[in-house]
């Protein structure tokens, strides 16, 4: 298919009524936009280089509202359906049925003003499939659940402990957030994490997060014999593109009286790699101030090597799906080691995630990965239980 269409002076791109199978951007020259009307043409609007038009049609399926015409010799670059289509079923459900009625909206108006004005009907309308309907709905309704969530004090704060696989012992924790729904019980995390994102209230979560797991840290230390030494809390890129990210550390870390050594802030390689040059100026102004660093989840990306070397971390966590495949799987076996010899050649310390038999922490520990997490050890737990649990801990090596 060729994506880029040349048209001459007066040619007309499309006509009125004609099926939308692309969209346009306008690459050199200009595009009038007009509709045809019982007394002739009325003319809606000029298109100029960098400016799109034709997306209604393809958008929501209806038949071409209005024509498009050169009015000087002009380069269009295509935008086929599929190209658009994808990327809206990949936005907010929100905003999806945003674009639908305010499309439904400008159909109505367009009929309007191509009839005369001589009658008030309705034109063609765009209507929501039931699914999209309920889609949107159900995600305001989450999201508005949610703020009510943190406002009344039914986000919770459950710990698993981080082993030291050299001798079983507790060396710090994850902090890992819950919402207990009043009606629904514990909502999973992979159902208001994107939800809290989508609509940014991931934010103030994740800083009520961190003051809460301060605390509860010296609430750990205070009933261990060996008293964990750290606290890693996840952090989304919203949080750090928040201009006063820092400054919530630091109070956070004021009002809880909590060294700054004693926590390790967690990313994602996708945060690292959507934002690379905003991730490393504040990671390194967080290491700066004492606190750690840790890449979770590697290797799930893909290019997260090229900035690793770079980047402030000192801790690399590698991903669980390597792990649980690892003691039949001789190439995931493989793979690990060569990760392991790549944080070790970078100075980092090691934490492997999902481990849930003996086998897999003795490779693991012949590997000489420093610290174990995963059912073997314990679930996560809230911090009422896990204070218990701390209380009479027995090393598993």
């Amino acid at each position: 298919m060729e994506f880029r269409r040349t048209f001459r002076a007066g040619d007309v791109v499309f006509a009125q009524g004609d099926p939308g199978d692309c969209a346009y951007v306008v690459e050199r020259g200009s595009i009038e936009i007009f509709a045809r009307t019982g007394g002739g043409e009325l003319s809606l609007a000029r298109r100029v280089p960098g400016e799109l038009f034709g997306e209604m049609a393809i958008i929501d399926d209806q038949p071409r509202s209005a024509s498009a015409r050169a009015l000087e010799d002009s380069v269009l670059l295509m935008i086929t359906r599929e190209q658009l289509n994808q990327r809206i079923e990949g936005t907010d459900p929100i905003l999806r049925m945003c674009i639908q009625v305010v499309l439904g909206h400008l159909r109505d108006t367009l009929h309007r003003l191509t009839h005369d004005g001589a009658t008030l009907e309705a034109g063609p309308q765009c209507e929501l499939t039931r699914e999209a309907r309920e889609e949107a709905l159900a995600a305001i309704r989450l999201e508005q659940e949610l703020q009510g969530a943190l406002d009344c004090g039914q986000l919770e704060l459950w710990y698993q402990p981080v082993v030291s696989l050299r001798d079983g012992t507790v060396a710090g924790f994850e902090a890992l957030m819950r919402w207990r729904h009043p009606e629904r019980g514990l909502v999973p995390p992979v159902v208001f994490i994107p939800a809290a994102e989508r609509c940014g209230l991931i934010v103030s979560m994740t800083r009520w997060a961190f003051r809460q797991a301060c605390n509860d840290l010296r609430r750990f230390q205070a009933v261990a014999d060996r008293p964990p030494t750290f606290m890693s809390v996840n952090f989304s890129g919203k949080d750090f593109m928040s201009p006063d990210f820092l400054e919530a550390i630091d109070g956070a870390l004021a009002e809880t009286g909590t060294d700054p050594r004693a926590v390790k802030l967690e990313i994602t390689e996708t945060l690292l790699m959507h934002s690379p040059e905003t991730a490393r100026s504040v990671l390194q102004a967080c290491r700066d101030r004492g606190a750690s660093v840790a890449i979770d989840d590697f290797g799930t990306g893909y290019s997260s090597l090229s900035y690793l070397q770079s980047l402030p971390a000192d801790t690399l966590k590698i991903d669980q799906s390597f792990i649980r495949a690892m003691v039949e799987d001789a190439s995931s076996r493989s793979l690990v080691r060569s990760i392991v010899g790549l944080a070790k050649g970078l100075d980092m310390k090691i934490v492997a995630e999902g481990i849930e038999g003996r086998a897999e922490a003795a490779i693991l520990r012949d590997l000489d990965v420093d610290y174990g997490q995963g059912y073997l050890y314990a679930r996560p737990l809230p911090a009422d239980e896990m204070a218990r649990r701390l209380a009479t801990w027995t090393p598993i090596v």
